[in-house]
């Protein structure tokens, strides 16, 4: 008898922990519904949960509320939004802190690729001077090999998305770069 009424004890818990989960994903999908729509006009996008896709500016754009979990200290949050251009020349990202080994050294905005020659022609854009008026301190990255642009900026919580308004301007630098990528960044 006393193991029947375990049993029945542990399916109770089981069931009680799946119906949480299940009124939690509700609950959340309910919330990017009403979050999602200001920026997919921007975009014309499709949106389903924590990510959207559509386009700018004849680019491709993903846009997403990324969650990476350390194990011990809990849930960083990360607003990504991704861009395709013509894919080719080399790696390189847009980045604040210091230049050297472990980011010690004097923290500003700096261009790291391993192409000396790129890093100078990305510099003389006058890239570095427009990021310093961006307030945060996003990270912006091109992968040459799928024609990426990344932009990646730590977001507050689970719902921390921007304004439509910080949105378009995330979306206009990432249209500039790829213009700026073609011009410097030659395969």
């Amino acid at each position: 008898m006393s193991v029947v009424l375990g049993l029945v004890g542990l399916l109770a818990f089981v069931g009680l922990i799946v119906w949480f989960i299940v009124w939690y994903v509700r609950k959340a999908q309910a919330r990017y519904a009403q979050l999602w729509p200001p920026l997919a006009a921007l975009v014309g996008g499709a949106y389903k949960g924590h990510s959207m896709s559509g386009t700018y500016r004849g680019f491709p754009v993903r846009a997403r509320l990324n969650a990476v979990s350390d194990g011990d200290n809990g849930t960083d949050y990360f607003w990504e939004v991704r861009l395709t251009a013509a894919a080719g020349g080399r790696d390189w990202k847009l980045q604040y802190g210091g230049e050297r080994l472990l980011g010690f050294g004097e923290k500003r905005w700096h261009v790291a690729a391993k192409d000396d020659a790129l890093k100078q022609r990305l510099a003389g854009t006058g890239l570095l001077a427009e990021m310093t008026n961006w307030g945060a301190h996003p990270t912006v990255a091109y992968k040459a090999k799928s024609g990426e642009f990344e932009y990646s900026e730590p977001a507050r919580g689970a719902f921390d998305f921007p304004t439509p308004e910080r949105f378009g301007a995330q979306l206009e630098l990432l249209a500039r770069l790829a213009l700026v990528n073609r011009q410097v960044n030659a395969a």
